[in-house]
């Protein structure tokens, strides 16, 4: 029990007579009944005190502080009401928000008017039968509106009335089966004890079922611990032992206080502290650890309450001797926090520290520096996942623990500052020569480092970030890549490349130099790593596909002859992903391609494909190179029908048919000898010979239905075209030389053919005499409807045009008819000069001009 938390200061001397300062604790002599305190209670700055008489007085309480910071009170009595039979009024609790002071005397619980002190006199303002009664410390959270409830115990019964101004009203009744000797009420929970043992239950429950605890020794001490979300209680319980209950699970959700030979009248709580009151002491335990912090002597306690003066944030402990009245007050916490501090006690410093924060906000840097403390005494005794959530919650600079780590902060304006707190400890941990305990600092701070970036939101600098570089180089942490290769952590170029290199973390490196904008070097590296020149054991080895893909996307920022150079690199370890790699890249020559391509024939005649195919270059020599490359792939093959030759074929006629093809003498030569038809029917059209062309299809090739596609292909949408081409067609199958019955059969087919046009005149000059007419019916009645559909379109399109002009002339004369007003001060529209004469020209868009200005 070396802290001291507390000391004893004087309120009220007696009922009588102001308390004296420094008036000893103890009572002298006996006292009158009437100066008898039995019952206390405070509110707003006001102390109510019952006596053994039946009397209860109404003091103003103010409070000083000397230079020294110590408090002091002065008592005024101020009213006065004698209540009872000179019974002692057993219980007081004053409610500030409705003006009432509760008061039982005699078996009866009844009010008064705070403010007078006056008796409230109406129907339901007073409970008779009551033993004990006892006003929630919590607020009901499903409850809106501020109310008050009232635990009343009475033989066998508790009852819970709402308090208003005026009266009390009876909510629930609960029938229990034995006696109530002592109860305390904490919404919505009543722990109470009977002659043997405490009980527990939830009063808005339904049904109320009583849950039995644990007996009691010598007589039943209940605590409410009003700050637990578990609803905690605390009981004097057998064996010396204060049993904590939890009233939601009805298990200990700490170890009991063990005060062993005590013997306990009372307990009060004021967090993180438990007074515990025996016959002549006033023991203080820590609610955190259980352990006793300090002893008071304090003789015949009668009562207890809490007083909150302005200031603080934390009630008073008042107590009331047989005729005194004295308040607990609270050593300066952070003399508290030094003396646990000095003594390690790190979790009752905080605690503490913490309690008192928003009671003294100017102290937001004094508790930084606690926890700044306290983070390094748990780094001391190895507590690293404590030291590290004390530290987050501090919110300290991480250079606070940087600074005391040399081989880190090198090169930063960290190095050789000890600007830091507690930097004993710091240095015998941080500065060790141990190779174990640098690598768990190390660690340590990687993580501490990494929870800060999250928690902060923020980036760090660049001293911070090349520290913690060298954290995770020093770990071998696979995340050290990630890190550099964001532009999001900004880092020293050479201090952070030199750190890199000296743990041979070379994948990183590269990654860096690609950051920094030095793109090949970085794939230097790269390459040297893939060829083991150099050996990195953390990243291993850089795959090829990794290495095409940075290829990839930083192409446009590489001249040809560094892209060449990766590029024949490339090639030699894997064709497949060089080739994949050539033809997604733009080159501004594709010559020099070319010529790094002179080895590997296969992957240049793709690449010639690519230029030609999907790039559409219209370069000559591509054209040609191609054309010649799939006449020679197809000579290659055995079959020029077979599957693979019908693809390159289908290639070979889509390259024939661009206009960027100009030399066919040597293709056309190439097609002749392989006989490939179908290319020297597109060269004939390409050369505009369509009367060979049709000849060859017909006679070469013998398919009539080609020649038809042919003629419509060709002839597009020049008519004329299209009409010479289907009369040649029809002439070749009139060709008395090659005229045949297949011949004539074919020329029937031709003219009943609805995409074919014929001259109908024409046609009927060259049929054979022999012809009947209904061979040619069909093609008649075509011929018929085509020739009347022609004429009732251009009827059509003569009305509407002759519509158009009618429209266009009504609009001019319209124009024509309105009147235009010249005045002096306008201007030609063209040349901007004034009209010096009443000629004019008005333009179809409304503008005027001079006559000569309207031919410009």
């Amino acid at each position: 029990m070396s802290v001291k938390t507390f000391d004893l200061e004087p309120v009220l001397s007696s009922l009588g007579v102001q308390s004296p300062a420094g008036k000893s604790a103890s009572p002298v002599g006996q006292l009158a009944p009437d100066n008898q305190i039995t019952s206390i209670d405070f509110a707003a700055g006001q102390l109510f005190v019952g006596s053994a008489t039946g009397w209860i007085h109404r003091f103003a309480v103010q409070q000083t502080l000397s230079a020294h910071g110590r408090p002091s009170y002065r008592c005024k009595p101020s009213a006065s009401k004698y209540v009872g039979q000179k019974k002692p009024i057993m219980q007081l609790k004053a409610v500030h928000a409705l003006n009432r002071v509760l008061y039982l005397c005699d078996g009866v619980l009844a009010m008064l008017d705070a403010a007078t002190v006056e008796l409230v006199q109406t129907s339901g303002s007073r409970v008779k039968g009551v033993t004990r009664f006892s006003v929630s410390d919590r607020d009901d959270p499903e409850n809106p509106f501020a109310t008050y409830d009232v635990c009343v115990a009475k033989k066998k019964h508790l009852q819970l009335h709402t308090l208003l101004e005026t009266h009390f009203t009876l909510t629930t009744e609960i029938p229990v089966s034995e006696p109530i000797v002592e109860m305390v009420y904490s919404e919505p929970f009543i722990c109470f004890a009977s002659p043997l043992q405490y009980h527990m239950l939830n009063a808005r429950a339904a049904p109320h079922t009583v849950h039995e605890l644990f007996p009691f020794a010598d007589q039943p001490v209940i605590l409410s611990l009003t700050d637990s979300p578990q609803h905690e209680f605390l009981l004097s319980g057998p064996g010396g032992l204060g049993m904590f209950v939890s009233a939601d699970s009805l298990v200990a959700p700490r170890p009991p206080i063990n005060w062993a030979e005590l013997k306990v009248l009372r307990m009060q709580y004021t967090s993180p502290y438990i007074l515990v009151y025996s016959e002549t002491d006033i023991w203080v335990y820590s609610s955190i650890n259980q352990q006793p912090k300090q002893s008071l002597q304090f003789e015949q306690c009668r009562a207890l309450c809490t007083a909150d003066f302005p200031g603080k944030m934390l009630g008073t402990p008042l107590m009331a001797s047989l005729g005194q009245v004295w308040a607990l007050e609270n050593v300066p916490w952070q003399e508290q926090v030094e003396t646990l501090l000095e003594d390690k006690r790190v979790e009752e410093a905080l605690q503490i520290a913490r309690s008192f924060l928003d009671a003294d906000a100017g102290d937001n840097l004094y508790l930084s520096n606690i926890l700044h403390r306290a983070a390094l005494i748990c780094l001391h005794r190895n507590e690293l996942a404590r030291a590290q959530e004390i530290l987050l919650d501090s919110q300290g600079p991480p250079e606070d623990i940087l600074q005391f780590c040399p081989d880190l902060v090198q090169d930063t304006s960290m190095e050789g500052v000890r600007k830091g707190r507690s930097g004993d400890l710091a240095v015998e941990l941080f500065e060790s020569g141990e190779e174990g305990t640098v690598a768990r600092r190390n660690r340590f701070l990687l993580g501490y480092l990494e929870e800060l970036r999250k928690v902060a939101g923020e980036d760090f600098s660049e001293e911070l970030n090349l520290v913690y570089v060298r954290l995770l180089t020093a770990t071998r942490s696979k995340d050290l890549t990630a890190f550099v290769k964001s532009y999001r952590n900004p880092l020293p170029y050479e201090t952070a490349k030199d750190a890199l290199l000296a743990q041979h973390r070379y994948v990183a490196v590269a990654y860096y130099e690609l950051r920094s904008g030095n793109i090949q070097r970085a794939l230097d590296i790269f390459r040297q790593v893939h060829d083991g020149g150099l050996v990195d054991d953390v990243d291993g080895v850089v795959g090829i596909d990794a290495i095409a893909d940075l290829i990839r996307s930083y192409q446009a920022t590489l001249d040809q002859s560094h892209l060449i150079k990766n590029l024949e690199w490339l090639l030699k370890r894997d064709e497949a992903v060089a080739a994949s790699l050539i033809l997604s890249i733009q080159f501004p020559d594709h010559h020099a391609v070319f010529d790094l391509l002179d080895s590997f024939p296969e992957i240049r005649f793709r690449y010639l494909e690519y230029l030609v195919l999907e790039q559409h270059k219209s370069d000559e020599e591509l054209y040609q190179r191609l054309t010649i490359g799939y006449l020679d792939a197809l000579k290659a093959l055995p079959n020029v029908m077979g599957k693979d030759a019908i693809k390159i074929r289908h290639k070979l006629q889509s390259v024939l048919e661009s206009p960027h093809l100009t030399d066919l003498s040597t293709v056309s030569t190439l097609i002749d000898q392989m006989d490939l038809r179908p290319e020297k029917v597109l060269l004939l059209a390409k050369t505009g010979e369509h009367y060979k062309a049709l000849d060859f299809l017909v006679y070469g090739m013998k398919d009539n239905a080609a020649a038809v596609e042919y003629c419509i292909k060709q002839s597009k949408n020049d008519r004329k075209m299209k009409r010479d081409l289907f009369e040649h067609l029809l002439n070749i199958y009139f060709d008395p030389r090659e005229q045949n019955e297949e011949s004539i059969h074919a020329a029937l087919q031709l003219l009943n053919n609805e995409a074919a046009d014929f001259d109908p005149v024409k046609v009927l000059s060259v049929l054979p005499a022999n012809w009947s007419i209904d061979n040619l019916r069909k093609f008649l009645v075509n011929n018929l409807r085509r020739s009347l559909h022609n004429q009732r379109m251009t009827a059509v399109e003569r009305s509407l045009m002759k519509l158009h002009s009618t429209s266009i002339r009504s609009a001019a004369l319209k124009h024509l008819t309105e009147k235009v007003f010249l005045s002096d001060d306008q201007r030609c529209f063209v040349c901007h000069k004034r009209f010096t004469d009443p000629n004019f020209r008005l333009r179809l868009d409304g503008q005027i001009t001079h006559v000569h200005c309207d031919s410009l």
